[in-house]
């Protein structure tokens, strides 16, 4: 049994803020939500699957070498929306612009430089976004949601 595993960004204070008043004005409006804590929101890179701890040290290396080859990332807020359809979202979330093309590179390089450790590649493009809360199983969207 491995370690769920993924590599992630965290988040400037001032967007962790600003997330934290967005879920919390919209509780109430916006039922069968489970929310996510705004310090435990971040900006997932590459999702690693279930990794044993030796192999999760060993990649360390390889992660220090490809941040090397990056300059910090500018990013902003910009828009919401979920995921699923109307009538059964799964997950409601923030977007984001700015650098985003070049994390979309760095993604793509660290997954190369890990899969060799046994991280699987993502073929999909990689669309930054933070997830703000899932949907209770069995909850309907509305109007509310868009």
């Amino acid at each position: 049994m491995g370690i769920r595993s993924f590599l992630a960004f965290e988040l400037p204070p001032e967007i962790r803020d600003i997330l934290d008043r967005l879920s919390e004005g919209n509780r109430a409006s916006l039922g069968g939500i489970r929310w996510i804590p705004a310090g435990n929101i971040h900006l997932t890179v590459v999702f690693m699957g279930s990794m044993d701890e030796d192999r999760l040290k060993a990649l360390g290396g390889s992660v220090i070498e490809a941040c090397k080859d990056y300059a910090p990332f500018r990013i902003r807020l910009s828009g919401a929306g979920y995921f699923g359809r109307r009538s059964s979202p799964r997950v409601i979330w923030a977007g984001l612009e700015g650098d985003t093309e070049r994390m979309s590179r760095f993604r793509d390089d660290l997954q190369v430089r890990l899969v060799p450790f046994g991280a699987r590649k993502e073929d999909r493009p990689f669309r930054p976004h933070l997830t703000l809360g899932r949907f209770k199983k069995g909850e309907r969207g509305d109007r509310r949601v868009e």
